[in-house]
């Protein structure tokens, strides 16, 4: 999964053209903050930032799991289908 991140300095500011584009680049996820550029604080950006790790690691793990799956035993099938 793609995901985004828009910024528009101010409360006012439409952000809809930003995620046009990202949308258009296969984006399916969007982490929008409305605060000015001299702002140090970007909420959103680090949500997008914890989500990005999540995935990744929730991908990872999937994968091992894949991989177990493949190679292991251990697993029964009804076991298999309440994890993935």
């Amino acid at each position: 999964m793609k995901a985004g991140y828009v910024r528009v300095s101010t409360i006012e500011q439409n952000e809809e053209r930003q995620i046009v584009e990202l949308r258009k680049n296969g984006v399916e996820k969007f982490f929008v903050d409305k605060v000015s550029a001299k702002s140090a604080q970007r909420p959103k950006f680090d949500e997008m930032m914890n989500f990005l790790e999540d995935v990744f690691t929730k991908k990872k793990c999937y994968n091992s799991l894949v991989m177990r799956k493949k190679y292991d035993t251990d697993l029964t099938d009804e076991q298999w289908n309440e994890i993935a």
